[in-house]
């Protein structure tokens, strides 16, 4: 069972990763960049009891006002409220919007392609082993 589950969540990892790396160079293509507020700030503990942080921004653009939620909790804040933050938008759709940090561009492909790698690593690490390696068993001879 386990031969067949590792390298099945290893290629799904990998798989989601280059899908979310696809979509995320789509949107940085033609993202526009400008400066936004942080209007609001919800916040919630983990199973750890660390603060996470879901900012509210607005921003300007096409002569028009938005305000967008960030669609993940992170830490550390990206703000507080009332200052100013890079933006990135989609100029055709600016409610389509995020903060211009790491963690809200690139975090989720780089978790996946990282978890498939180590996840790639096991199986092959395993199937090595496995291939190299025999059980003896107390008297000496195979089991």
């Amino acid at each position: 069972m386990i031969r067949v589950l590792i390298p099945l969540l290893a290629g799904c990892s990998l798989l989601v990763s280059l899908i979310a790396t696809v979509l995320t160079a789509d949107f940085l293509r033609d993202a526009k960049r400008t400066t936004g507020t942080v209007v609001d700030l919800h916040t919630t503990t983990n199973d750890d009891g660390d603060l996470l942080f879901k900012p509210t921004f607005t921003f300007a653009a096409n002569g028009r006002d938005y305000s967008v939620e960030a669609y993940g909790h992170v830490s550390p804040s990206p703000g507080d409220v009332g200052d100013r933050i890079d933006v990135l938008y989609d100029p055709t759709s600016p409610s389509n919007a995020r903060i211009d940090t790491f963690a809200y561009t690139w975090l989720i492909p780089f978790v996946t392609f990282v978890l498939g790698c180590v996840l790639g690593a096991i199986h092959f690490a395993l199937a090595w082993c496995a291939r190299n390696f025999r059980y003896v068993g107390q008297d000496g001879g195979e089991p």
